[in-house]
């Protein structure tokens, strides 16, 4: 049984954001631009990427392209919150920006509206692909 991950990368700076929304981007480890997090699907996690969605772009992954990308990009350690397939490897890695750039809305604009920030679903492998 493959598990679901979630997985956002931070676009924006926020640098003019609010208390609240810089608090929730420390504490999800994206503190610097181009940084990916993984996180487990649950309720908590998807509600907190909702409240960062002008600031970040988030989607779901399957464990075997997660797999890909910690190969490539992840960084192996003891204390790792993130296991799969018997590895811990931390929660963050950073990413390079991507192949001929961001959706021609750039980073000011929602999927949803030509632009790269917010939910994109399944789609978000098709970035990361062109980031690593």
């Amino acid at each position: 049984m493959t598990t679901e991950y979630l997985v956002a990368i931070k676009l924006r700076s926020g640098i003019n954001a609010t208390a609240k929304t810089k608090g929730i981007l420390d504490r999800l480890g994206l503190r610097k631009r181009l940084t990916l997090v993984v996180y487990e699907v649950s309720e908590n996690i998807l509600g907190q990427f909702k409240l960062l969605k002008d600031f970040i772009t988030y989607g779901e992954i399957d464990e075997g392209y997660l797999t890909k990308i910690l190969e490539k990009r992840g960084q192996e350690t003891e204390k790792g919150k993130l296991i799969v397939k018997g590895k811990k490897y931390k929660r963050h890695m950073g990413l390079h920006p991507p192949v001929k750039g961001f959706e021609r809305g750039g980073i000011k604009k929602a999927v949803t509206q030509g632009g790269a920030l917010g939910y994109r679903g399944k789609d978000i492998s098709k970035l990361i692909e062109r980031m690593l």
